[in-house]
């Protein structure tokens, strides 16, 4: 039989193999085993049982079908979530400050422009602050943080005093990867992916934040996928972005052309996205200005939830 398509190269990851374990009336029975791949050679596959015990040696003539899977799920805690949106999303010039995280990338998007502070500094919280401060001074930009609801308290009450204005209250959400990916809607123009963006997908994302030098090396690092749809005649109508990491596709840069709106192409672009990134993780998430109600009920229709708040905090 030997149905698979698994090699050395998926080694570590996630992975069902269905073998075939006996015979009953002349019709096969079938076993799923689902857990890590740890080892494939042409007669045997390997696989780490997700819910323990020892590993299970398969050959490879009683596969029937084995494909990689996404990771399992688990809710991640508020630091590690702005972890993820830290990586798929990375500044063009970073450096620690204890566990903290700066950012700058010539002032494109706040996000890449501010403290991350999640962890501990290593540092007196105002000393801390002080550094931080000097830091962006140094290149010229606003000193800005990041703040997530129940992360930086005590910071954000430091900076409060100090005169740092509140800006941009921003929730981010999540769904599992199954649920916006089955949501497509059908009888629309195909998905078409690229590892970087066309000049036209930067064009229309620009339209509304630029795309100055910064802006490409942010667009592109994190390893992304950039998704586009055309019309009929080619013109370009809707684009997005993903980029995964530690199991959760962070979708960003969901845009469609004004007349092409209302047709669900908003919905296409994100399902075929969560669709690419099935083998690499296993939770969608989203960052929506809280203000946006438009993108929050079109979000809430694909059944993201509500992770965590966050806010900046920006030097007068």
């Amino acid at each position: 039989m030997g149905g698979h398509s698994l090699t050395s190269a998926d080694i570590g990851r996630r992975v069902v193999v269905r073998r075939v374990v006996d015979t009953a009336a002349g019709r096969p029975r079938y076993a799923d085993t689902i857990g890590e791949l740890v080892a494939a050679d042409p007669t045997h596959l390997v696989v780490r049982p997700d819910r323990g015990g020892p590993d299970a040696r398969i050959a490879v003539a009683d596969v029937a079908a084995a494909k990689p899977v996404p990771p399992r799920r688990r809710r991640a805690t508020t630091a590690e979530l702005e972890r993820v949106g830290a990586a798929t999303w990375p500044a063009v010039e970073t450096a620690p400050l204890g566990d903290w995280l700066l950012r700058a990338s010539a002032g494109w998007t706040r996000r890449a422009n501010s403290l991350l502070p999640v962890g501990d500094p290593g540092l007196p919280l105002a000393a801390a602050a002080d550094a931080a401060t000097t830091w962006y001074a140094e290149r010229g930009l606003p000193p800005r943080a990041q703040l997530a609801d129940g992360e930086a308290a005590d910071l954000d009450a430091l900076l409060a005093d100090r005169g740092w204005l509140r800006e941009a209250p921003t929730l981010l959400l999540t769904a599992p990867i199954d649920r916006v990916r089955g949501a497509a809607p059908t009888g629309l123009p195909p998905v078409t992916y690229a590892a970087e963006p066309s000049a036209e997908w930067l064009a229309l994302f620009g339209a509304r934040k630029g795309t100055p030098a910064a802006a490409r090396t942010v667009l592109t690092g994190g390893g992304p996928t950039f998704a586009e749809v055309r019309a009929d005649d080619g013109t370009l109508a809707a684009i997005g972005r993903a980029a995964t990491a530690d199991g959760h596709a962070l979708l960003s840069a969901i845009e469609v052309v004004p007349e092409y709106r209302r047709r669900g192409l908003a919905r296409h672009v994100m399902a075929a996205l969560a669709e690419h990134a099935m083998d690499h993780a296993h939770t969608v998430v989203l960052q929506v200005e809280e203000d946006n109600t438009a993108a929050r009920t079109l979000y809430d229709r694909l059944g993201f939830r509500l992770h965590h708040g966050y806010h900046y905090r920006t030097a007068p």
